[in-house]
C-alpha cells in the first residue's frame, strides 16, 4: 500500500488552514497535492468532527474526554451523515443538539458545531419573526375563503399581480402550507346505476315484443341485415 508524504500533522494543518478561509485551490497549489486528496482528507478527519489528539494539544484532558465521549455519541446517532436510513437531519434540529451536548458535556462551540456538522452562524442564528406574516396570512384565508375553487398559484398571482404585493412566492406557499389551506384532490365520481329489475311476464300475446338486428353472409359473399321481431 502506498504511504502518503504527508505526516497526519500537516493533514491536520491543511485542513485547519480551509477551514480558516484559505481557498482549496490555493491550498493544493502550495502543498504540491491534489483536489482529490484534499477532499479524501477532509472526508477522514472531519467526517464527524472526531479528529486524532495531535489537533488538540494544549486543550486538556478534559477537552479530549469529552470530544470522544460526543463523537461517540455522534457516530452512534449517525447526525453528521443523515443516519443509518439516509433520513437528513435538519439544521435547526442539529443546533439542538449541539446544545444539548454542549451543555452535557462542558465541550466549547466550535468542537459542538464540527461534531454535529453546523457552522457557528448557523448556531448562533436566531429566528427574526417578520410582522408581515400575518397580514400573508390573513389575506391567504381571505382570499381562499371567497374563491373556495383558487388554489396556491391564483392567489400568489392575485397578490402579486392585482394588489401589488412583491412577497417571495416561496415564503407565501411555507404560510399557505402551515394555513393547511391545500385543495383536497376530489376523487373522480362513479355514476351508480340502478338495477332495471325482472322484466314482466305476459299473460297473452301481442303484450310484450323483443327486437334486435342481425346480419349475415351469403354465398357470393354479400351480406344480408335483418330486423327480427318476436313475440314474447
Amino acid at each position: 500500500m502506498k504511504k502518503s508524504r504527508f505526516t497526519d500533522g500537516q493533514i491536520l494543518a491543511i485542513l485547519k488552514q480551509a477551514e480558516a478561509g484559505t481557498p482549496m485551490t490555493d491550498l493544493c497549489r502550495e502543498h504540491g497535492m491534489s483536489s482529490a486528496s484534499f477532499y479524501k482528507w477532509r472526508a477522514k478527519y472531519g467526517a464527524h468532527g472526531c479528529v486524532d489528539d495531535e489537533a488538540f494539544e494544549g486543550t486538556g484532558g478534559r477537552e479530549r474526554q469529552a470530544q470522544e465521549n460526543v463523537c461517540r455519541g455522534a457516530n452512534h446517532l449517525g447526525v453528521a451523515t443523515g443516519g443509518a436510513r439516509g433520513q437528513a437531519v435538519r439544521p435547526s434540529a442539529r443546533r439542538e443538539m449541539a446544545k444539548r451536548g454542549i451543555a452535557k458535556h462542558g465541550i466549547s462551540i466550535r468542537l459542538a458545531c464540527v461534531v454535529y456538522g453546523i457552522s457557528e452562524t448557523c448556531f448562533r442564528y436566531q429566528a427574526k419573526l417578520d410582522g408581515e406574516n400575518a397580514l400573508v396570512a390573513d389575506w391567504l384565508l381571505r382570499l381562499t375563503q371567497t374563491h373556495k375553487r383558487w388554489g396556491f398559484g391564483l392567489c400568489f398571482l392575485y397578490l402579486r399581480n392585482v394588489k401589488g404585493h412583491s412577497w417571495n412566492h416561496k415564503r407565501v406557499y411555507r404560510i399557505y402550507r402551515e394555513l393547511e389551506l391545500n385543495l383536497r384532490i376530489k376523487p373522480r365520481r362513479r355514476i351508480r346505476r340502478d338495477y332495471p329489475g325482472e322484466l314482466d311476464v305476459p299473460r297473452a300475446p301481442n303484450q310484450v315484443r323483443s327486437m334486435d338486428f342481425m346480419s349475415d353472409g351469403l354465398r357470393d359473399g354479400r351480406t344480408i341485415r335483418t330486423f327480427n321481431v318476436i313475440d314474447d
